[in-house]
């Protein structure tokens, strides 16, 4: 039976396919870090030790610390020896000591096709489903990760935040209700 859902599913993306439009799902990840070595006080540069599998911190990576402001990483820093050597601003407020703690946050992109569909009012009444709420349907192999609620989907140059997200019965599509 699963060899008959996965041709299914490939004949129906196959057909589907010059419906789709370029669209992209942008997901938050975290990374957790710890201070190799201390910071002082006006420092635009940390030294941080990362977790294996990290191969470094990119431009526009962010995290929170030595100060209110959040840091935004403006360089790519690549990993060597599980530390990395991140260049940030604004300048740190207050020093860092070794061994603190950094959360560090980071917009990853992902690519895929799909298309925006209006949504039946009749089915949005008495739901969880906004009015305002968008139906998105994405080609499941065109994208290398499984939706969820909070990803950022952007299609024709708007923005929906993903509340829920299912594929459909022989998993062809991802279905995902967005709200703007």
């Amino acid at each position: 039976m699963n060899d008959l859902l996965s041709d299914l599913s490939s004949r129906i993306q196959g057909a589907l396919a010059p419906l789709g439009s370029p669209m992209a799902i942008r997901r938050a990840e975290t990374i957790q870090c710890k201070v190799a070595a201390p910071a002082a006080i006006g420092a635009t540069s940390i030294m941080l030790a990362v977790p294996a599998g990290i191969t470094g911190l990119l431009a526009g990576d962010t995290f929170a610390l030595g100060g209110t402001a959040t840091k935004t990483v403006t360089t790519d820093a690549p990993a060597s020896g599980g530390t990395v050597t991140a260049s940030f601003g604004p300048p740190l407020t207050a020093a860092i000591a070794a061994g603190a703690l950094v959360q560090v946050n980071r917009a990853v992109m992902h690519a895929c096709s799909g298309w925006v569909e209006g949504l039946d009012l009749a089915r949005v009444q008495n739901s969880l489903i906004g009015v305002s709420d968008t139906s998105l349907c994405i080609l499941a192999d065109s994208l290398d990760i499984d939706p969820k609620a909070g990803d950022v989907v952007t299609a024709a140059g708007r923005a929906y935040t993903t509340k829920s997200a299912a594929r459909d019965g022989v998993g062809a599509v991802w279905r995902i209700i967005g709200g703007t």
